[in-house]
């Protein structure tokens, strides 16, 4: 596989995912999305590390037959069969970003509050026992970053703080995360290196283009 190729698909997909983490953070303003979205969004971030590191060395070895390094399609069939074993369970968690835990709890207590159900509340936690569900929060500080963890199968209540919390988190404006700004121009950095060395290089950049068409 030619260099050019290798650097771009490992440094493009982690690039693209630190700008949109900088993107997010700059806006200053709280942005839901679900445990699975979120798993698979890192997923295809670092499919480029993954797939054209160990799992190149893995089908390479003296342990796999020659045959078998020939196709070029079982690099990513391994990896999109990890990440299909490990995806996590619908409907178990919500991915805020760029949010207060305060404000989050806050949302979420007005959220149940207009679901009429008893709800038992703890730091940091609430317990449904109507419906055998608990929810709890968890933190990433340095991004700002809240998980909301469903103990239990609620798929009304999930999806209906999926739709509500944006609502109710939309007043509160967060300020920017030093360390997703970061993550931002990192990015950016990472986007344009595999850009420089294709272009450093128009002949190379050709004959790459002509074989994967010829590989095709």
């Amino acid at each position: 596989m030619p260099i050019q190729l290798v650097i771009c698909l490992m440094l493009v997909p982690v690039g693209a995912y630190f700008c949109l983490l900088g993107l997010l953070h700059a806006s200053g303003r709280a942005w839901v999305t679900t445990g699975v979205r979120d798993y698979l969004a890192l997923a295809v971030a670092l499919s480029g590390l993954v797939i054209t590191g160990p799992i190149q060395v893995l089908l390479h070895s003296e342990f796999v037959p020659l045959f078998v390094s020939r196709h070029w399609w079982l690099g990513p069939a391994i990896y999109c069969l990890v990440v299909a074993i490990f995806l996590p369970r619908p409907c178990a968690a919500l991915v805020i970003y760029n949010a207060e835990e305060s404000a989050v709890a806050s949302a979420i207590r007005r959220v149940l509050q207009r679901s009429a159900s008893q709800v038992q509340e703890s730091p940091g936690a609430w317990m449904l026992l109507e419906r055998g569900l608990r929810i709890e929060l968890e933190l990433f500080a340095p991004l700002s970053n809240v998980v909301v963890h469903f103990r239990g199968a609620d798929r009304e209540l999930y999806w209906r703080l999926y739709r509500e919390l944006p609502v109710e988190l939309a007043a509160a404006a967060s300020n920017w995360s030093v360390p997703g700004l970061t993550l931002g121009a990192a990015g950016g950095v990472l986007l344009a290196f595999p850009t420089w060395v294709l272009a450093a290089s128009p002949v190379d950049l050709l004959t790459l283009v002509r074989q994967m068409l010829e590989a095709s």
